[in-house]
């Protein structure tokens, strides 16, 4: 599936989080940030459980992953970073 299939379904499932300034719809879709919020730390965590416990392993196709996944998570450091998000450490 493609990763933009995937998004249009977990918007679905979750709703629209941007707010527009009604009191009554933005309600509901700070619900839905929260929902969000929570599946991308959860999504995070385990992206930093497999950099963890693979990126200095000797068999190529747990590195391989361990070492995209610490790519990845250094590319979401540096990109919070431009936008003065500080980083506590990885």
């Amino acid at each position: 599936m493609e990763i933009k299939t995937i998004k249009e379904v977990v918007d679905k499932l979750i709703g629209g989080i941007e707010p527009i300034g009604s009191t009554g719809i933005d309600d509901l879709k700070h619900q839905n940030l929260l929902k969000q919020t929570q599946l991308v730390f959860e999504l995070v965590l385990e992206i930093k459980d497999v950099a963890i416990d693979n990126m200095n392993r000797y068999e190529y196709s747990m590195k391989r992953s361990g070492l995209t996944a610490s790519n990845f998570l250094q590319s979401l450091v540096n990109e919070l970073g431009e936008y003065g998000f500080k980083q506590k450490h990885l």
